[in-house]
């Protein structure tokens, strides 16, 4: 791909109010129908992920300051070895340790359990036969014959299945193991049995705000008419730039936000008689795959093809059974498909949603690669200088994988009714007739634009708040495509 240079956007913005001084220089663009025009006056401004989430219906509310959610997990899981085990003799017990992780830390219990089968990789397994490392392709079996102890110091005693033992190397702590099937002889009594319980997830929503202010004499000379939810009819132009730019602060909570566990960072943002508060913010995309999700390298040298090939192979992993894929990708990451002549087929027939994208300004690109319908949603915001694509940000060069899917959870604790909500959900809050989407209200002072005044300055305010979270479900099924270097 060929070297190119960009400059930020010019930009005059900076915190303040509306006053006299920007009447003059702004005097043009204060029209009645500006604000019908808003979004072809900034379409840099629009939010993809935002309009996608809203567009697709995946929103929804919650009742109180934090979300726990549970869901279910898979019903098999491996396990993995603790300390090294040293050579045996092929048809000698063998005793292993497990790692720490692999026992709940309430039950203190562990996947494993007596008379099971251990299937241990066959290059670790001395063949009996050869007296060499095995050759054979699967892993072989090991049965829990008992163990002793409890917790991460519970010793298992296994016996091979076949004349074979662990070879001269031995078996390393962090080996990865299977629990396969279970083997008894006539009168044999039942395993012990299993605990299935939901794993519980809490998500922490984020109060953010914006704000328009201005003088007196800016609202009687420049006013516009606007037909506002709250009934309100004389605004400035500001205040449709005051919800794109907290469309924008959603946006970026949504991908990069991260979990405030800083004990040091409060809120002193209120009257001085309230003592300080919390500060939550919620976890973004980006932050929550990089702990929990599947991670798709590639470089310059790559050819996207190749690397799109994997994503089939990773999502079967994760035992992905949908066919079609959501991708957000950077304006690099979509202009090295055309470099490397990625045929880009239009979709036999759009959906709403589709057309809906496409009429804000969006191009979608549907590819198949491998089984898998990736629709690949170009993020032009990823590419503006002036904040995602400013230098050293990987936003340009990167691309995030949500297979479409949903998810049975459960909202709260003690929640006795399940819902379904999508992989990727938008929650605000709303409780007892309290609605916080998206919260609007114009604070006047002595400007004559109302009777009553809330204070004795000739300024007015329009203040906007929404609470929100954003919830990621089979965050494990996802994955996130960086560049790296060589």
């Amino acid at each position: 791909m060929a070297n190119y240079t960009t400059i930020p956007l010019k930009s005059t913005m900076t915190a303040g109010y509306f006053g006299d001084d920007l009447k003059t220089a702004n005097a043009d663009f204060y029209k009645p129908n500006w604000h019908k025009r808003v979004l072809d006056e900034y379409p840099q401004e629009r939010s993809l992920l935002l309009n996608a989430t809203r567009l697709a219906g995946n929103v929804t509310s919650f009742p109180s300051d934090h979300i726990k959610v549970q869901y279910r997990g898979a019903i098999q899981r491996a396990i993995t070895t603790g300390i090294l085990v040293a050579t045996t003799t092929p048809k000698q017990p063998v005793t292993i340790t497990l790692d720490a992780s692999d026992y709940d830390a309430t039950l203190g219990t562990s996947y494993l359990r007596d008379n099971f089968n251990v299937y241990i990789p066959s290059m670790y397994v001395l063949d009996g036969a050869t007296s060499a490392v095995s050759t054979a392709t699967a892993p072989l079996p090991f049965r829990v014959e008992s163990h002793t102890g409890t917790g991460a110091s519970t010793q298992w005693k296994l016996v091979p299945v076949g004349n074979y033992g662990i070879c001269a190397t031995g078996l390393p702590a962090g080996t990865t193991c299977l629990v396969g099937d279970s083997s008894f002889g006539l009168g044999d009594g039942a395993p012990d049995g299993m605990v299935d319980y939901n794993y519980i997830e809490t998500f922490y929503p984020q109060i953010a705000k914006e704000a328009l202010r201005w003088d007196g004499s800016v609202m009687e000379l420049m006013q516009w008419e606007d037909e506002f939810e709250n009934g309100q009819d004389t605004f400035l132009r500001g205040t449709e730039l005051s919800h794109l730019r907290l469309d924008a602060q959603l946006e970026m909570a949504g991908w990069m936000g991260v979990t405030n566990d800083n004990t040091l960072l409060i809120s002193k943002n209120h009257p001085s008689a309230r003592s300080d508060s919390n500060v939550f913010t919620t976890k973004g995309i980006i932050p929550q795959l990089d702990d929990d999700g599947m991670q798709l390298p590639y470089n310059e040298s790559m050819n996207i093809i190749d690397v799109l090939r994997y994503v089939k192979t990773m999502q079967e992993t994760q035992m992905v059974t949908e066919t079609k894929t959501k991708a957000f990708a950077g304006p690099n990451y979509m202009g090295k498909f055309e470099d490397d002549e990625l045929n880009v087929l239009k979709a036999f027939s759009y959906t709403d949603l589709n057309k809906k994208i496409e009429q804000l300004g969006y191009a979608i690109h549907i590819v198949y690669s491998n089984g898998r319908y990736i629709e690949f949603y170009e993020m032009p915001s990823w590419g503006k200088p002036n904040s995602y694509g400013a230098p050293g940000m990987p936003f340009p060069d990167l691309s995030v994988f949500i297979p479409y899917g949903q998810a049975t959870a459960k909202i709260g604790e003690d929640s006795v009714n399940e819902l379904t909500l999508s992989n990727l959900t938008l929650s605000f809050f709303k409780s007892k007739g309290i609605d916080r989407t998206r919260v609007a209200r114009l604070i006047d002072g002595t400007t004559g634009h109302s009777d009553i005044a809330a204070n004795e300055y000739d300024e007015g305010s329009f203040i906007l708040l929404t609470h929100f979270a954003w919830m990621l479900f089979h965050k494990n099924q996802m994955i996130v495509s960086k560049k790296v270097s060589v």
